[in-house]
């Protein structure tokens, strides 16, 4: 088992699209007073059912009282399929709380289809035991099949101890590269609010202050070239608290590239009558792909009048849309309507929107 180090779990590229999901919270298991004996973990790669997984890994992240034997007999499942019966990290570091291990499981084998059927994942682990753990972090890596997306990444995992005053310097190569922006995911675990981490990568700083326990770090990194170097800067605020190491446990680049709905809005007519505006929208798309949840939501003077969900629009397509909005609690001043569409393709969030003078 090693420490102080993070090691490459997985690279690739290629066709499809790569997602990263990561759940934070810490949660303590077992029997002793104040511990629950199942943690639950949920996360969302927001990809929508029927398309294949052609790879699926697995992370947990566990902070182990002083006692606690290894590999630590538990259960673990995701999406009610059984993925192993003991937590046997293949990295350890100690820490002022006790032992910070993370283990990385391949879970294509096991629950491909249970992925591949729903854009959101629950991850249940039961501990039983006397000797407390707690259950810190648990993330998925997941690349789907889906047409005409490429992806490139590096998926990295460990736990790498950083001191207060110190930086830690960490440098990642993806494989391929075509330029496109990429997507940092740094995971750390902090032992103290009163402590702050400045992670700058490409030219993007995250600070971090405030929070205890684990927390992930997500960043857009414009750099050219394939190789990227990650600082993150610990120290202590100046409080009176005695230092304590905080953990770097995961790094994960990811350059992709899908197909995606491209969603226009026009109003095609306005009808006030009796404190009432009636709207007539037309959404076209010129995308190549249908989105997967189109929303409407209409505002004024940064109130929300109307949010609707409407059917999603094919590709080379359009439909309309009929609005009717209550004026009659907004001030006289409220003269401009602002109309939005928010889309949905593969767990990113588009939207277009345009203004209505009434």
């Amino acid at each position: 088992m090693a420490c102080g180090t993070l090691a490459v779990i997985d690279r690739g590229s290629g066709p499809g699209l790569a997602v990263r999901s990561v759940h934070t919270g810490r949660l303590q298991l077992g029997t002793s007073p104040g511990s629950v004996k199942r943690g639950i973990a949920h996360m969302t790669t927001g990809v929508e059912a029927g398309y294949r997984v052609i790879k699926a890994l697995l992370d947990i992240g566990m902070t182990l009282e002083e006692g606690v034997q290894l590999p630590v007999r538990m259960k673990i499942i995701l999406d009610g399929v059984s993925v192993a019966r003991e937590f046997k990290p293949q990295f350890i570091c100690e820490g002022d709380e006790g032992r910070y291990a993370k283990a990385v499981y391949d879970v294509r084998p096991v629950a491909a289809s249970r992925l591949q059927e729903r854009p959101r994942h629950r991850l249940v682990v039961l501990y039983d035991a006397s000797r407390r753990v707690s259950l810190d972090e648990a993330g998925l890596l997941v690349v789907y099949d889906v047409p005409e997306a490429w992806s490139s990444y590096v998926y990295m995992a460990g736990v790498v101890p950083v001191r207060p005053n110190e930086e830690v310097i960490l440098t990642a190569k993806l494989p391929e590269t075509r330029q496109n922006p990429k997507i940092v995911y740094a995971s750390l675990v902090l032992p103290s609010r009163f402590s702050e981490v400045e992670v700058r990568v490409g030219g993007t700083v995250r600070l971090v202050s405030g929070v205890v326990g684990p927390v992930l770090v997500e960043a857009p990194a414009r750099v050219r070239g394939d190789q990227l170097r990650v600082s993150v800067d610990y120290r202590s605020l100046a409080r009176p608290v005695y230092p304590r190491i905080a953990f770097v446990t995961g790094l994960s680049i990811i350059e992709s590239v899908a197909p995606a709905a491209r969603l226009a809005v026009e109003v095609d007519r306005v009808d006030v009558e009796d404190g009432r505006v009636r709207l007539a929208l037309k959404i076209t798309n010129s995308g190549l792909v249908k989105p997967e949840k189109v929303m409407v939501v209409a505002s004024a003077l940064g109130i929300p009048l109307k949010r609707l969900e409407v059917d999603p629009v094919d590709p080379g397509s359009e439909s309309s849309v009929d609005l009717s909005l209550d004026m009659a609690r907004l001030p006289a001043s409220a003269g401009r309507i602002v109309v939005r569409v928010v889309w949905n393709n593969y767990g990113r969030v588009f939207f277009e929107e345009v203004e209505v003078d009434v």
